[in-house]
C-alpha cells in the first residue's frame, strides 16, 4: 500500500496497514516507542509529561494525524485547533512540548503564528505542514522559528514518527530526573 500523503485521511489508512491482525477477535499489535519505563505502573515515564498540540484547518488531515499520533505514542497529551485564535488559546493554556500548523489556515498562516509564538519566548518544537513543497515557504518556515518543515504529499506516517520521537528523545534528555 502507498503510505504518502498525498490524499488527507491517507494518513490512517497507511497507519492501519501496518498492524497485523493477533487473537481470535483481531485485536490489533502496533509498534510504540518506549522512552524510559516508569517501574511502578509500565508506562513510559518520559512520554507522561509530553504534550502536542496539532493546528490544521482541514478536518480529515487533522484527525488522521492526531488517531495516528495517539496510536503510535499512547501516553501524549493530544489537542487539536482548526484555527489561530483557538490555538494561541491552548498554546498558553497548556505549553506543549511540540506542535504541528498548517501552513494556511483560515483565519491566519502558520508562519505568523510560528513567528508570533517565538517572539513570546514559547520553545515548543514546531513542525510546519504544507501541500505545497515551495523552497520559499521552507526558507520562511525555517528563518521564521520553526524546527521542521513538511510537505503532505510527500512523507509517510513514518517520516512523522521518527521526527516526533527525535524530538521527544532530545527534550526528554533536557529535562531534569
Amino acid at each position: 500500500m502507498d503510505s504518502k500523503l498525498s490524499l488527507y485521511g491517507s494518513l490512517a489508512i497507511a497507519e492501519a496497514s501496518k498492524y497485523r491482525p493477533k487473537g481470535r477477535r483481531g485485536n490489533l499489535v502496533r509498534p510504540r516507542i518506549e522512552l524510559g519505563r516508569n517501574e511502578g505502573n509500565g508506562q513510559s515515564s518520559a512520554l507522561l509529561a509530553f504534550k502536542i498540540l496539532i493546528v490544521e484547518d482541514n478536518r480529515s488531515f487533522r484527525e488522521a494525524l492526531s488517531t495516528s499520533l495517539q496510536s503510535h505514542f499512547p501516553n501524549l497529551t493530544l489537542m487539536k485547533a482548526a484555527r489561530v485564535q483557538e490555538a494561541r488559546a491552548k498554546v498558553q493554556s497548556m505549553q506543549p512540548d511540540l506542535i504541528f500548523v498548517d501552513m494556511r489556515l483560515h483565519d491566519g498562516n502558520g508562519l505568523d503564528f510560528t513567528r508570533s509564538i517565538r517572539a513570546a519566548g514559547n520553545k515548543s518544537a514546531i513542525i510546519i505542514l504544507t501541500s505545497h513543497d515551495l523552497p520559499e515557504y521552507r526558507e520562511a518556515a525555517l528563518s521564521g522559528g520553526a524546527d521542521h518543515f513538511m510537505v503532505k504529499g510527500s512523507i509517510n506516517i513514518n517520516d512523522i514518527f521518527a521526527v516526533v520521537e527525535s524530538i521527544l528523545a532530545s527534550r526528554s534528555a533536557e529535562r531534569p530526573c
